[in-house]
């Protein structure tokens, strides 16, 4: 496991470190921007667009239950 693990770190070293396209800051491994998102979203929570929201206001006021959601 050590030796695997050691090959993948420097696989993405080698990937991380290639020449970049212009405009790109980064170079991401695959799963790399969804395993962010998830960290990002179990901190901040999940965004919703306004009609989604306003929608969901909606139905709070329809039910009479209270809309618990960050704004």
């Amino acid at each position: 496991m050590e030796e695997f693990n050691a090959e993948m770190d420097e696989m993405f070293r080698v990937i991380r470190g290639s020449e970049k396209l212009p405009g790109w800051e980064r170079i991401y491994a695959h799963g790399e921007t969804e395993w962010e998102a998830e960290r990002d979203r179990l901190t901040n929570g999940i965004p919703l667009d306004l009609p989604t929201y306003r929608a969901l206001e909606g139905v709070s006021a329809d039910l009479s239950i209270p809309l618990d959601i960050k704004r």
